[in-house]
Order: structure tokens, then C-alpha cells, then sequence
């Protein structure tokens, strides 16, 4: 499984939970199922702690900023047979 840019441009659904000081909930965008969307942000996660640089910009830990780049489209999944694309100049 690898992860390309994506262009779709998804919102993400961040709402605060009333009774958490900063917590975040990230809703998952239509069209992934819940188990793939945990495996993919949990994979990209695991790329954030290693080093990897964030596709958004914002100060959240690993896990919210993985969900957020799923759920935005920033990061997808892709088949293994698939070719790998460069990311979109902007």
C-alpha cells in the first residue's frame, strides 16, 4: 500500500468534544469505509512519527494530523499494481 496527493478537495469535519480541553474529532469522509480509513491514517500516522513531513499545516500530534490528511484527500489509498504519480505542483 502506498500513499499519493490527492486532488479532491473534502472537508475536514473537526469539531471540538464539549467535555475534552483540545480534543478533536475527525469525521471520515463519505465514500471510505471505517476500517480503510483507520488503516490508512493509522499507516500515514506511523510515516508522521517517523519523520515524514505533514501535508496541512497545524500543530496536532500524528494521529489527528493523519486523519485530517485522509479525510481532506491530502493522502489516499493506492493498489499495489498501481503506479505511484508525482505529487501535483501547485
Amino acid at each position: 500500500m502506498a500513499f499519493v496527493h490527492n486532488a479532491r478537495s473534502a472537508a475536514v469535519d473537526a469539531r471540538r468534544f464539549a467535555g475534552k480541553k483540545g480534543a478533536l474529532m475527525v469525521t471520515r469522509p463519505p465514500g471510505f469505509n471505517p476500517y480503510e480509513f483507520a488503516v490508512v491514517a493509522g499507516l500515514r500516522a506511523h510515516q508522521l512519527m517517523d519523520g515524514c513531513l505533514p501535508h496541512l499545516d497545524g500543530a496536532h500530534n500524528a494521529t489527528t494530523m493523519a486523519q485530517m490528511e485522509v479525510a481532506t484527500g491530502k493522502i489516499a489509498r493506492v493498489e499495489a499494481d498501481s503506479p505511484i504519480l508525482p505529487p501535483p505542483h501547485a
